[in-house]
């Protein structure tokens, strides 16, 4: 039986994991799967090694308490491919981890595949170079990295994203929702230190807009993984009437115009046609941090940007989100104005970019192929 270790280090790996692995068990069901990975894949049929989804950060500092374990992940992982090795390793985004095991299982001669290899999203051509020496090939839903791939000699495939598939149905839908009264999306993201940064900012900012448009509905994601008790403190403390929904596409379905955290959640806003303004903003430590060590400074980190190569979706970043900045950039998003259309254009513009639908199949068209030639 054939053997295919796979990893996914955060609940989007995990999900983009398992769907994978459900179209290659529908193609080729005497596939066995297995590796650190997270429900998603335990449910869609893999042997999980480890829970390696829980340890899900963003960073520095919010990693560290979780080291120890990550690093016990790691060496369990290279034993156990070592006692078995599998025919084929597929390494899903994760770059912390998975840049660290593939040169063990190199070593081994157990072929690599990287599906959304880390960094494929900006194109970064140093990032591309350290993928380029850890996997064999890649399979990337991004174009902006193929260039770099090319130049390196690493086999590349452009299959496009799954989250074309995912949002249709919704992103028809989403086409009937009505400008008045408005209803902005409020989305803080999942982690506790994204919620504690994010979330009071943006509930300001809503109050703020309430004071132009009376009727004006805030909608506030709320993601199963998002620590209750700060959440609920948070809304208390803000005193503003909102809904609270389960998950980000619960809220993007039915919003005119939304305040998103930086992440995979503005590309899923692009494919709704969702305008929006996308903010981060981190622990002042953090950001001395990142400010002194990390360079170059990515231009465009919004992901409607990234794809388009220019400033599409506003962005917002540490000191510039605030309640009232926020509100002031929102603003225009909310009636049928110059700025609301273009932005609409650019993120259709924006989704050509990312294929069209049959990503994961495509995908596993990588993977079936690398495994018969193993």
């Amino acid at each position: 039986m054939p053997s295919i270790l796979i990893t996914a280090g955060d609940p989007s790996g995990d999900h983009q994991a398992a769907r994978l692995i459900t179209a290659l068990r529908a193609r080729r069901p005497d596939l066995e799967f297995w590796g650190p990975a997270g429900p998603a894949c335990e449910q869609a049929g893999a042997r999980v090694t480890a829970n390696l989804a829980r340890l899900s950060a963003i960073g520095a500092f919010d990693v560290l308490p979780h080291l120890p374990e990550a690093r016990r992940i790691l060496l369990d992982t290279q034993q156990q491919a070592s006692a078995a090795p599998p025919d084929l390793a597929v390494l899903v985004d994760c770059g912390a981890f998975n840049l660290r095991l593939a040169p063990h299982l190199k070593a081994l001669g157990i072929p690599r595949l990287g599906y959304f290899p880390p960094g494929s999203w900006s194109g970064s051509l140093r990032r591309a170079e350290a993928v380029a020496q850890a996997y064999s090939a890649v399979a990337t839903p991004f174009p902006q990295a193929l260039d770099a791939y090319d130049k390196l000699g690493l086999p590349a495939t452009l299959v496009g994203h799954p989250l074309v598939d995912e949002l249709a149905d919704l992103a028809a839908a989403r086409r009937e929702v009505p400008l008045d009264p408005p209803v902005i999306a409020l989305l803080p993201g999942s982690r506790g230190h994204e919620i504690r940064q994010m979330l009071r900012p943006m509930l300001e900012a809503a109050r703020i807009l309430r004071a132009d448009w009376p009727h004006l509905r805030a909608v506030v994601s709320r993601a199963p993984t998002a620590p209750a008790k700060l959440f609920d403190q948070l809304l208390a403390e803000a005193g503003l009437e909102v809904e609270v929904v389960a998950g980000s596409r619960a809220a993007m379905a039915q919003a005119t115009a939304g305040l998103i955290k930086s992440g995979t959640v503005t590309l899923e806003a692009a494919l709704l046609g969702l305008p929006h303004v996308c903010l981060y903003r981190v622990s002042l430590l953090a950001y001395v941090v990142a400010w002194t060590y990390v360079w170059p400074k990515p231009e465009f980190w919004a992901m409607p940007n990234v794809l388009l190569g220019r400033m599409a979706v506003p962005q917002r970043f540490q000191f510039k989100v605030t309640g009232p900045e926020l509100a002031r950039t929102l603003a225009p998003l909310l009636t049928d104005s110059p700025e609301r259309r273009q932005q609409a254009a650019d993120l259709a513009e924006a989704v050509e970019r990312l294929g069209g639908p049959g990503a994961t199949e495509r995908a596993a068209d990588v993977v079936l192929a690398m495994l018969d030639g193993a």
